[in-house]
């Protein structure tokens, strides 16, 4: 977030790698979460509602970056 205020050179790729990590982790710990059967109890409301919102928000900022004019 500091990169991207300052407008540093490395701001971009920063942005780049933090948003393809976060996603493919995401992925990662949606796919346990189904190969594992535990009982959630409340903690259900974590991969209903908040997993699809954190995706949708790097799907957004996937969106930003492609169209950022270099």
């Amino acid at each position: 977030m500091g990169a991207l205020r300052t407008r540093s050179s490395l701001a971009i790729p920063l942005t780049w790698l933090f948003n393809v990590l976060g996603l493919l982790d995401l992925i990662n710990a949606f796919y346990q979460g189904l190969s594992n059967n535990v009982q959630l109890a409340a903690a259900y409301y974590i991969p209903t509602f908040i997993v699809p919102a954190l995706v949708i928000t790097h799907l957004m900022i996937f969106r930003m970056l492609l169209r950022h004019p270099r």
